[in-house]
């Protein structure tokens, strides 16, 4: 199974949210009333910013081959914990969002951790750097007592300051920015917001009756989830 299924295999874990985090667009909703142009809104945002989100988790962790593809799932499964905790009323969203914060600034440390060790590690290759030149400043000179030695300090001057130079930018090009887990901690924050303001803070006690078309194997049973937009804490399956 690839990580892009291993991610929306994660979204299904969570059954209250898995129809909504399976669709493509508002009008694959099918519902009993409209929504809002403010809701449908909201919806796309909600879709666009689990994408991204994805795509920071894959991007960030398994391409860079910082951990392992079940550490990925891991990381981006406390996401949905958090969404559950929200939906149960076990969670604040303040509590969430600070959740979410205090991960970000934890990967951010270890970023600048590891960014700080790069640099020294630069700066330690300095040193064989200044032996290769050195070297190669005895070459000319030492061609006139023997053409041999000078040939063979010279090649020892070069490979010293090729490999020298390259474990450099080795480290210096993978510095890397706390941008992205920045950038990353606002989607999450926004995506649990936006979730909590489709659910939880209409004011009426409409309730939206979202049926839904459960995709088993035989692709026969279907299934209807209640959505309670005054205390989304009701979400269930019925």
């Amino acid at each position: 199974m690839t990580l892009a299924n291993k991610f929306k295999a994660v979204d299904k874990q969570f059954a209250d949210f898995q129809h909504l985090l399976s669709c493509n667009t508002p009008s694959e909703l099918k519902l009993n009333c409209s929504l809002s142009q403010e809701q449908q809104q909201i919806f796309k945002n909600v879709l666009n910013e689990l994408q991204i989100i994805r795509e920071f988790y894959h991007d960030r962790f398994y391409n860079k081959g910082i951990i392992t593809q079940e550490e990925v799932i891991k990381q981006y499964s406390e996401l949905h914990t958090l969404l559950l905790q929200l939906s149960t009323n076990t969670l604040s969203l303040d509590q969430a969002l600070q959740k979410i914060n205090t991960k970000s600034e934890h990967w951010s440390l270890d970023i600048i951790k590891k960014n700080i060790l790069k640099v020294c590690y630069a700066v330690a290759f300095l040193i064989p750097v200044v032996a290769g030149v050195s070297l190669l400043a005895f070459v000319f000179p030492l061609m006139t007592f023997s053409l041999t030695s000078a040939l063979i300090l010279m090649v020892s001057g070069v490979v010293s300051l090729s490999l020298s130079l390259s474990k450099i930018w080795d480290n210096l090009s993978s510095v890397e920015s706390t941008s992205s887990v920045k950038n990353n901690t606002g989607l999450e924050q926004s995506f649990l917001g936006n979730i909590h303001t489709l659910f939880g803070t209409k004011k009426d006690a409409n309730q939206l009756i979202i049926e839904q078309t459960d995709i088993s194997k035989n692709n026969s049973s279907e299934a209807s989830m209640e959505l309670n937009l005054g205390d989304y804490s009701g979400l269930q399956i019925v």
